[in-house]
């Protein structure tokens, strides 16, 4: 307990854990409204060019699926580098070597960190899972009245607090795994960019792009798991369903984390 309140004191006495809780908040939540109201217009009001399936393909967006889908890309990444920062920073600043000198027991700090903001991911992750659902039901229904069409995009929508929980659940683990490579990095510089370059080209560009590896490697990727099964969706080949999307991820982060503790207890502070 005694260092859960060390790590709070020293993430809420920093101004970087204040300026990244106030953008996974907002930017999420912005886009989503903003996102709410041209929907609105463009289904009360479609251009007379625009093909239906436009119309429909916009349509689709109207859920809470897609609400939420600004957090998971924009909210998450700040998460993500915000818990790589909780460990590469004291490194960069030494006051790692003073937490390490007052715990000479080394995992219970990676532990307490991992508790600590943990913690404030998920809440940060479920404020704004909420309030995107209610913002973009809340501006959508500036310009729609059709009730049904609203209910889509609302708390008691079908499956709409399964996929908050999993959002909250894929925020969690995403610390989890940002904390590991932190403490195997010990570079904010390097970590970030080994997790950015891991989610957004490694699985978001070359094992979707590349034939052989798209048709037997991209089934396998922790992030395009976890990001499938926070929206519901199966994995394309895949040889397990939702839940062992979610598991297999869980395990990448649990590996992971414990690679980063193995080496905090090896290397000096």
């Amino acid at each position: 307990m005694n260092l859960i309140r060390s790590e709070w004191i020293k993430l809420t006495s920093t101004k970087a854990l204040w300026w990244t809780t106030f953008l996974a908040l907002v930017i999420p939540i912005a886009l989503t409204v903003m996102s709410g109201v041209f929907t609105g217009q463009n289904v009360t009001n479609p251009p007379s060019d625009q093909d239906p399936s436009t119309t429909a393909q916009i349509l689709e967006g109207l859920s809470v699926d897609g609400a939420l889908s600004q957090f998971l890309f924009f909210g998450l990444m700040i998460i993500m580098i915000q818990a790589v920062m909780t460990v590469t920073t004291e490194y960069g600043s030494g006051t790692a070597k003073t937490t390490l000198l007052a715990t000479p027991s080394r995992w219970p700090v990676a532990v307490a960190k991992l508790l600590t903001y943990g913690t404030i991911a998920a809440v940060i992750s479920f404020v704004t899972a909420v309030l995107s659902v209610v913002g973009m039901h809340w501006a959508a229904g500036l310009k729609i009245e059709d009730a049904a069409l609203l209910d889509r995009v609302s708390l008691g929508a079908d499956s709409a607090w399964t996929m908050i929980g999993r959002l909250v659940l894929y925020t969690v683990l995403s610390v989890v795994i940002s904390l590991g490579v932190g403490y195997l990095t010990r570079n904010t510089a390097g970590g970030i960019a080994l997790l950015l370059l891991w989610k957004l080209v490694l699985e978001g560009i070359l094992l979707g792009t590349l034939p052989w590896v798209r048709d037997h490697i991209a089934p396998f990727g922790p992030f395009s798991n976890i990001d499938n099964a926070a929206q519901m969706r199966d994995v394309t080949d895949a040889p397990w369903g939702q839940t062992g999307s979610i598991l297999y991820f869980a395990a990448w982060c649990a590996v992971i984390f414990i690679l980063g503790v193995i080496a905090l207890r090896r290397r000096d502070a």
